[in-house]
Parts: C-alpha cells; structure tokens; sequence
C-alpha cells in the first residue's frame, strides 16, 4: 500500500495531507468526546488513539475510484499516507 515513489515524486504533499488526515480525524474525535461530557484530558486521549486511519476507508477509496470520484492519483495518495 504504500508507494514509495509517489513519496519521492510528492514528500510535501504525502506529508502534509498524512498529518491534515490525522488532525482532522483527531479534533472530530476531541470534539465528540468534549460533546458527550467526557473530561478534556479523556476526550484527548480518545482523539488521539481513534485518529488513526481504520481499513474501511480503503474500501471506501477503491468504491471512489471505481465510481469516478477519485482518480488512481489520489487513491494512491490516500493509501501512501494512511
């Protein structure tokens, strides 16, 4: 899954879009936490175990590509950074 080359090609752009994957996925789980009244210091904690990318979205990935929406390109560079 991860391709070497794309990293060599594009190492500011794996790099940037593995790090707004995980903070994105990170403040959408801190948030959850901090809805549901958990304390800030448990919210956190949570965000940042669950902010990993689960095995799903590759599946979701290869539907969007067979389907048109993303391009063999951004699958590649989802699967690099994940």
């Amino acid at each position: 899954l991860f391709d070497v080359e794309l990293l060599a090609d594009h190492p500011f752009v794996v790099i940037g879009f593995t790090l707004y994957l995980f903070l994105v996925k990170l403040v959408a789980m801190w948030a959850v936490g901090v809805f549901v009244r958990f304390p800030v210091q448990l919210a956190m904690a949570s965000a940042v175990a669950l902010a990993q990318v689960g095995e799903f979205s590759f599946v979701l990935a290869d539907s969007a590509q067979r389907a048109g929406i993303l391009t063999e390109e951004q699958v590649r560079l989802f699967l690099t950074a994940s």
